[in-house]
This record gives C-alpha cells, sequence and structure tokens, in this order.
C-alpha cells in the first residue's frame, strides 16, 4: 500500500504530465497500479471506479 506522501506525490507527477501532454503521460504508465490508484484517489474529481490492486501491470 502507497503511503498518502508518495501518493501525492505520485500525483504531482501525473498532473504535471497530463497538462504538459500524451508523450510524458505515457512515461507514467509505468507506475504500479496500487501507486496509480492511491494517487488518483486524492484528485477531487476522481470518478469511483473499481481499480484492482496488487497488480504490477494493467492487463492488455
Amino acid at each position: 500500500m502507497t503511503d498518502i506522501g508518495g501518493a501525492r506525490r505520485i500525483y504531482a507527477r501525473l498532473h504535471r504530465s497530463v497538462t504538459a501532454g500524451a508523450g510524458q503521460w505515457m512515461q507514467c504508465l509505468d507506475l504500479d497500479t496500487s501507486a496509480l490508484a492511491a494517487a488518483a484517489a486524492l484528485h477531487p474529481e476522481a470518478p469511483r471506479t473499481s481499480i484492482p490492486l496488487g497488480v504490477d501491470r494493467m492487463p492488455g
């Protein structure tokens, strides 16, 4: 499980990448799913969807 400080850093990285463009966004896809879920949960407009935890990569 990612601690809240780690999740905030990941969220900040994702936010910078999304606002900077799709090329940088692709670099963030290497994050493990649980860290990504923790970071996404910090966003006030985050969709309330279920992300499987404990999976290193998204299927596909």
